[in-house]
């Protein structure tokens, strides 16, 4: 079977590489069946993550059999539509709120090409990292990390998560946590990137109406399930947010 047998275009999506992101421009996500074998038989299957935030049981049991040796080909492509349905609504809800974090590098020769990651904090908590270039956006893996798996309110998960990507990525001073500078070459695990951008600032907690945008751990909430109305942003109680973070409720 060939490794993209099967995939699906996720269409106008807020591209967070837009500035006026989510109501500026517009693009699409490749999701490939590769990647989503991918997903499953590393985190779906093995059952050691939440995926019941984002996918119902049967279908969890549907994936974890799909490449099984004569599976039917029209019932591996139904079950993929729906997990892909599934996957496509969390990126669209996260791409309009927007909560999104972008490392770039350069690649090639002479560092021509520019290939960028992107890190998607999903509502149920899960991480999704598509890997973007100018032509085209690519689903690379979704999975929820080990410490957010940890954290006991579900619906509290993305804030570990959010936490988590902020340690990792932001700027780190003598008495706050800041966004990185322009120019920053290296995340917390040494990892090299041109750029690091969290799309929005607001929205991921730092506060840009102090000297300096300090992350104050107070991300702004979600909008109610199904409310598509714009809305103003408001944040989260503080108590609440960084208890949640530090996985003390």
């Amino acid at each position: 079977m060939s490794a993209h047998a099967w995939s699906r275009r996720w269409t106008d999506l807020a591209d967070p590489r837009d500035e006026r992101a989510p109501h500026g421009a517009r693009c699409t996500v490749v999701l490939y069946e590769q990647a989503c074998r991918h997903i499953v038989e590393k985190h779906v299957a093995p059952r050691r993550e939440p995926w019941g935030e984002l996918l119902s049981e049967e279908l969890v049991q549907q994936l974890a059999e799909l490449w099984a040796d004569g599976a039917d080909a029209a019932r591996r492509t139904a079950v993929l539509e729906r997990f892909s349905d599934r996957l496509f609504a969390a990126v669209r809800e996260c791409l309009e709120h927007p909560l999104a974090l972008l490392c770039t590098r350069r690649a090639g020769k002479g560092g021509r090409r520019q290939v960028q990651i992107w890190k998607l904090v999903l509502r149920c908590g899960a991480l999704m990292v598509i890997e973007a270039c100018p032509r085209r956006a690519v689903v690379k893996t979704c999975f929820f990390p080990r410490g957010v798996c940890r954290v006991p309110k579900s619906s509290r998960r993305w804030l570990g998560l959010l936490r988590m990507l902020v340690l990792r990525y932001a700027k780190l001073g003598e008495k706050e946590i800041v966004p990185p500078s322009p120019g920053t070459r290296a995340d917390r695990a040494g990892k090299s990137w041109d750029e690091i951008q969290f799309v929005t600032l607001e929205t991921w907690g730092f506060c840009t109406d102090i000297a300096g945008t300090p992350w104050r751990g107070r991300p702004a909430a979600w909008p109610a399930e199904g409310d598509d109305r714009p809305r103003r942003r408001r944040l989260l109680p503080r108590r609440l947010v960084e208890d949640e973070a530090y996985g003390y409720a």
